[in-house]
């Protein structure tokens, strides 16, 4: 979760897949790990939520800079329900996280294709 700055709140999960056995954090980031009777995406996809962002918000004090402590992130309430609900929730999550990522892919082969496709008609126009 970022701590403090002009994204202060945004949250990230950082799931087993991640391509990195090592990576750094800085000090605007705060690190949560999820305690192993929970599941990380249903926390993930919480804090994400409106709800979620809602009461981040609310603990986020400071004029110029925003920020939000590490003891003001203790005090964030997240809604517990069975197991078979978070798995669902945290299923979707993934889901969801998944198919932006493939978009994401997708949309950069279609801008690199719109680029290609451009310069080709500016050269056979002899414009460049």
């Amino acid at each position: 979760m970022v701590k403090d700055g002009a994204t202060t709140g945004k949250v990230a999960i950082v799931g087993e897949d991640f391509p990195f056995e090592d990576c750094n954090i800085n000090e605007h980031v705060f690190r949560i790990e999820v305690d192993e009777r929970y599941n990380p995406f249903y926390v993930f996809a919480y804090l994400f939520s409106g709800l979620g962002q809602q009461q981040i918000s609310r603990l986020t004090s400071g004029a110029a800079q925003k920020g939000i402590t590490k003891d003001a992130i203790k005090q964030i309430a997240i809604p517990v329900p069975p197991p078979e609900t978070q798995n669902a929730i945290g299923d979707r999550a993934k889901r969801a996280r998944d198919e932006s990522r493939q978009l994401r892919v997708e949309a950069k082969d279609i801008i690199e294709k719109a680029k290609e496709q451009v310069e080709r008609m500016m050269v056979e126009d002899k414009m460049i």
